[in-house]
């Protein structure tokens, strides 16, 4: 049986779908929601904030959600890990080191929030929180 008719087949109909696939990132999603709330809207829902910078038109907070499975924590069988924005000894700063390769298993969850002068949030860039897919009907 000749096997060269069954990807291209599914070549095709993959490329006349009815849908297309839409993706919208972490950092979109959060501006979407965030776009023109105060400072007291976002501090009220998250909390204390990791650090605050003045930029020339305005200021940015920063969460930190990140933290490390250390290999110690990944062989029990029963992991309890509270995410905080208070520093701890779980909580280390992720980086790609040789030099402490536990960092790898660092998951990366940061919300960069940017305020205007007026204190009102013109967007939010996120790193490590999961884009969405959606499939949308084409026109």
């Amino acid at each position: 049986m000749n096997k060269r008719p069954v990807p291209i087949l599914l070549i095709c109909l993959l490329g006349c779908s009815p849908y297309k696939k839409v993706t919208v990132t972490g950092s979109e999603q959060f501006t979407n929601r965030w776009k023109g709330q105060t400072e007291q809207a976002v501090r009220g829902t998250y909390g204390n904030y990791k650090s605050k910078s003045d930029l020339p038109d305005g200021f940015l907070i920063r969460y930190d959600y990140s933290y490390t499975l250390t290999a110690q924590l990944q062989k029990t069988s029963n992991i309890h890990i509270s995410a905080s924005s208070q520093q701890s000894s779980v909580m280390i700063p992720p980086t790609h080191d040789p030099q402490h390769p536990a960092a790898d298993d660092s998951i990366i969850r940061r919300m960069y929030f940017y305020f205007d002068k007026t204190a009102h949030v013109k967007y939010v860039e996120t790193e490590g929180l999961p884009d969405s897919v959606y499939l949308v009907k084409r026109k």
